[in-house]
């Protein structure tokens, strides 16, 4: 049942995938307890699920409920303990808390750092400072953190993950943002080219690349070349 609620959600079925996750968290919380850590997945699933469809103050609870259950079955420095922090920092950062979503990010970097100094979840955990830097409008401190980012995905997963260069794109946009253009369009250039050869020119990412691209020629005053750049992540969304 959770499986399939899984699948459901990415097929976009949100009404059978959130029956799904409660009616599969009710078999589970019956047969194992409510503070077993399988729930801990239950939780966090549901959370997600309910975030993306707009129920922030029920998916926090979930969220929350998910840490919590991890925590005391597995203890605090297990990497799922990490993991879930990520997910609740980045609601936080969604929802606008800054402080909440900075002190999240925090917390998991550390845990991360002492299991592995160059574990690949420290550059997503370093990657979500960066954006809650660039959300407070310190866009050259984020631009150094996505550095430090790059350094590691380049060295941990390779020069070819596409974490790598989603990381280069997120770096991109900092430059923009403190008037750099030319030097984020050429970085953004470079970005898209990879992505399409990594994903395919139909992925979310190749297209989502485009679409900072063409956020980056709009600023320049080429609204021609940035239209077919929205009109396509436009028709890619409706798909």
């Amino acid at each position: 049942l959770r499986n399939r609620g899984v699948l459901r959600e990415e097929m976009d079925r949100l009404d059978e995938a959130e029956a799904d996750g409660r009616a599969s968290q009710a078999v589970l919380e019956k047969r194992l307890g409510p503070d077993h850590p399988n729930l801990g997945q239950s939780y966090c699933n549901l959370a997600v699920l309910l975030d993306r469809r707009g129920k922030a103050e029920e998916a926090e609870k979930w969220f929350l409920r998910s840490l919590e259950v991890r925590r005391k079955a597995l203890g605090p420095d297990h990497r799922v303990v990490g993991q879930t922090q990520q997910l609740l920092a980045l609601f936080y950062l969604n929802q606008g808390r800054l402080d909440e979503s900075e002190a999240n990010y925090r917390q998991a970097l550390v845990l991360f750092r002492a299991i592995e100094p160059k574990h690949f979840e420290v550059g997503k955990c370093l990657n979500g400072l960066a954006l809650v830097a660039s959300r407070r409008g310190r866009y050259a401190e984020a631009e150094a953190t996505l550095g430090e980012v790059i350094v590691l995905f380049d060295e941990v997963l390779g020069p070819k993950h596409t974490f790598s260069w989603q990381a280069r794109g997120n770096r991109a946009e900092q430059i923009a943002l403190q008037g750099r253009l030319d030097e984020a369009e050429k970085i953004q250039r470079d970005v898209v080219a990879k992505l399409v050869e990594i994903n395919g020119p139909d992925s979310y990412e190749a297209v989502d690349a485009e679409g900072r691209l063409g956020e980056t020629l709009r600023k320049q005053g080429r609204a021609a070349e940035a239209l077919p750049l929205h009109r396509k992540g436009l028709e890619h969304q409706r798909k």
